[in-house]
């Protein structure tokens, strides 16, 4: 019905063409009718390039198989038949040239069409390799096993044997598995050792520019980490830069406290990427360096947006910014008391949401009441440090250098209210824990 329909119009565009000079518009065609042809046309455009794609995606899938398994000719036919009626049924769908009435099929055929190649491939290794021991000198067997398990998202049984062949036996695309897999496995000296062996052989091959790159990050060598991302953005021959590179990059310049140039890559990697939420939290961290509170808070509330549940870091890290903006303000101003207020609103919602964490979100009450209170004339503070001795004595008497902090308050509480007696009594509290707390010492001498 679809062939007979596209004919049918295919024959009235042509009658149209051929009459065209006898035949007079009544009126002017509307626009938003134009927008909607052309919209459609995009679609169809749009659908031909991606029933391609997978085409495309099987050839290649097939070719990788073929060149890196070493199989059996009874497999290779198999895998090439699967591969021939696949692209069969996916052309035979094409109509004039134009594979917009192929991708369901396309899609299809790839989904099968690479699940058999794979278990074809996989099956006749697994035959070949039947009764395999440690025999250190079937290297091929090491390697097709390591593939195929490569293949398979079996990292640690890839690694296994990988590690059983030497270096220079493997060819780049082995060797690059190799880095892969000990990469993200977290492996990253063993992984860096690997692809360092790789840029010997080729100095200019991105992919292991990239491995290097990213491992040297991971292990907080900044400068490096800088010296293989040049290597990868600028020295790489057909690198395709992605927006996990640009990602990475920013890590990389937030190590090496080059905030600017940070902020303009993560900027690039929310271009290519907007889903990269984590890099709206390493932008707020960014401008926080640079003592940019606004525009830090604006990207921190962006990625909690983003956030289905925020998480009690998520929560805390939001609360130190707040803390961190107004401890970078000289006098208590609003700018100063608002930011102060906000970031206890939060610490009240940790204590309430997670009890597991009441001690440290009432620590953080007090010490953010505390600097409300600058002149501790009001005592705004008092309320938390007292629940703060309470949790101590009960949940943490085993480490009694807990109270100090509150006990210092307090002495200093009772100084401004004129009761030297109460103070006395804390800062000995102190000097007990702490004999040569230096503010202790010299408040008693005073008192």
């Amino acid at each position: 019905m679809k062939k007979i329909y596209f004919t049918t119009l295919i024959l009235v565009i042509c009658a149209c063409n051929t009459f065209a000079q006898y035949y007079v518009p009544q009126r002017r065609p509307i626009r938003k009718n134009l927008d909607a042809f052309m919209y459609a046309i995009d679609k169809i455009d749009e659908q031909h390039k991606d029933a391609l794609s997978y085409r495309t995606a099987i050839c290649n899938e097939y070719s990788d198989i073929i060149s890196n398994y070493d199989l059996s000719e009874e497999a290779e036919k198999q895998i090439t038949e699967i591969k021939d009626a696949s692209i069969k049924r996916i052309d035979n769908m094409a109509l004039y040239g134009s594979y917009y009435y192929s991708l369901d099929t396309a899609i299809k055929e790839y989904g099968t069409a690479v699940s058999q190649m794979r278990r074809i491939a996989k099956e006749d290794i697994r035959n070949k390799t039947k009764g395999y021991g440690n025999n250190s000198n079937n290297t091929i067997s090491d390697i097709e096993y390591a593939h195929s398990f490569y293949l398979e998202n079996k990292l640690e049984k890839a690694v296994e044997y990988y590690n059983k062949v030497d270096l220079s036996r493997l060819n780049d695309n082995y060797l690059t598995e190799y880095a892969t897999a000990e990469l993200l496995l977290g492996n990253s000296q063993r992984s860096l050792n690997i692809s360092l062996e790789g840029l010997k052989r080729n100095p200019h091959n991105a992919a292991m520019n990239r491995i290097a790159f990213y491992n040297y990050t991971d292990l907080k060598d900044f400068k490096n980490a800088l010296k293989y991302a040049d290597l990868l953005f600028r020295q790489s021959n057909g690198a395709k830069i992605t927006a996990l590179d640009y990602q990475y990059y920013g890590y990389a310049f937030m190590g090496d406290n080059s905030f600017d140039n940070a902020i303009n890559v993560f900027k690039k990697a929310l271009e290519m990427n907007p889903k990269l939420n984590d890099v709206r939290i390493q932008m707020s961290k960014a401008y926080a360096a640079k003592s940019e509170f606004s525009t830090s808070l604006t990207y921190y509330e962006e990625y909690l947006k983003k956030v289905e549940q925020p998480t009690i870091p998520d929560l805390d890290g939001l609360a130190q910014l707040y803390f961190q903006y107004a401890s970078s303000i000289n006098s208590l101003n609003n700018k100063k008391k608002d930011a102060l207020n906000k970031a206890d609103d939060i610490y009240k919602r940790i204590a309430i949401q997670s009890p597991q964490n009441k001690f440290y979100a009432i620590m953080w009450r007090a010490r953010i009441n505390s600097q409300l209170d600058p002149e501790t004339i009001q005592g705004l503070a008092k309320p938390y440090y007292d629940e703060y001795i309470k949790i101590v004595q009960t949940e943490h008497a085993d480490n009694p250098k807990l109270l100090v902090e509150p006990y210092l308050y307090l002495g200093h509480y009772y100084i401004v209210k004129k009761d030297n007696a109460m103070a006395k009594t804390f800062y000995k509290k102190v000097i007990a824990i702490d004999p040569q707390n230096p503010t202790a010492t010299i408040a008693l001498k005073m008192l």
